[in-house]
């Protein structure tokens, strides 16, 4: 003979109830707790496998060499301009110094943060015109020439051209270039690219993800 299956009482309909809401917020906690983290990037573009640098050779506004192994220990900004530029550069090396300002909430990281501002015209920016040029901006900025096939070298491995105009008559020149910022992480590989419309708010929020994160 079959036995009649008895509907659960009230009681135990509560005790079910209870324990199905507890077991769904227990395990959204716990999910939360163990998820891999989203790091939000706002304005960078990371890249999958950060490129290791071929050799470079330039030099410094202080006219000392500065080659891959100058890279490391140090999140490296670097930017291409030349110091005639009356828009791109005095733009690019002002954000720079708002980045660094926006990163002084963490000194620790701010100090490990270095901009390279590249010379796309060598012809006229010497290291002292470099040097005297970047004092008009934060102390610590490193300006970088050398011939134009060693810049034209490392310029091609973060994706950078750049394009020398006729003079007109007056002897003015424009050189076109791309007005990306890469960066070069403490073991002189390519990590990633700030390019379009960016702002220093966003850039140095990114930065300190990606130092928390990779240092």
């Amino acid at each position: 003979m079959r036995r009649r299956q008895r509907n659960p009482s009230p009681l135990q309909r509560l005790v079910l109830f209870s324990i199905a809401i507890i077991a769904l917020v227990g395990g959204y906690y716990w999910g939360n707790l163990h998820a891999p983290k989203n790091i939000g990037m706002l304005a960078a573009g990371l890249l999958e496998d950060p490129v290791t640098l071929r050799p470079i050779a330039l030099r410094d506004q202080f006219n000392e060499p500065f080659d891959n192994q100058r890279l490391t220990e140090y999140w490296n900004l670097v930017m291409f301009g030349y110091t005639r530029s009356r828009n791109d550069s005095p733009v690019m090396l002002t954000l720079s110094t708002q980045i660094l300002n926006r990163m002084a909430d963490r000194p620790e990281l701010q100090k490990h943060i270095r901009v390279l501002f590249v010379t796309v015209d060598p012809e006229h920016d010497t290291p002292e015109v470099l040097g005297a040029f970047l004092k008009f901006y934060r102390e610590g900025f490193l300006g970088l020439t050398g011939t134009i096939s060693a810049i034209r070298a490392f310029a091609g491995q973060l994706g950078v051209r750049f394009q020398r105009q006729p003079a007109n008559t007056e002897g003015d020149y424009r050189i076109d270039h791309s007005t990306s910022m890469a960066l070069v992480d403490p073991h002189g590989r390519l990590f990633g690219l700030f390019t379009g419309r960016v702002d220093a708010a966003s850039i140095a929020h990114d930065l300190k993800l990606i130092m928390n994160k990779y240092d």
